[in-house]
């Protein structure tokens, strides 16, 4: 085992591992059409205020792992076959099943656990719903 210290992810580390096509406006969760609607879009909104209002460094390191846990937790990217066939699932969540029968985990993109879980800390927010709360 290496006694090396580990190296702290940056807010531009994230935004480098994600690409540079990635930016807070697209990418990360669009749903059909580009549009943004529901829990991905209230998530996002509300890093997006995150990131404008840090000042600290632990301010920025922590919207920065939000927006990671995002890029991965989103609708299907336009064009793929998942956007065609179940354009609110979350890919995330990943799929079960094989060929013909596979399946989103989680068909509807409100229902991710892991957005839940992220936006469970805008609860008092006037645009948070009541139904994403986790069960």
């Amino acid at each position: 085992m290496s006694s090396t210290p580990r190296k702290s992810l940056t807010a531009g580390d994230v935004a480098e591992r994600l690409g540079a096509g990635w930016s807070h406006a697209a990418g990360d969760a669009a749903g059909p059409g580009g549009t943004r609607t529901g829990l991905d879009a209230f998530v996002a909104e509300r890093i997006a205020e995150d990131e404008r209002s840090a000042t600290t460094d632990r301010e920025r390191k922590e919207a920065a792992a939000k927006r990671l846990i995002i890029s991965r937790h989103r609708r299907p990217a336009p064009g793929s076959a998942w956007a065609k066939a179940a354009p609110d699932c979350c890919e995330g969540c990943r799929f079960h099943g094989e060929g013909a029968g596979e399946r989103p985990v989680t068909e509807d993109i409100d229902e991710c656990p892991e957005l839940r879980a992220v936006a469970s800390v805008y609860d008092g927010h006037p645009a948070y719903e009541r139904r994403w709360a986790q069960a």
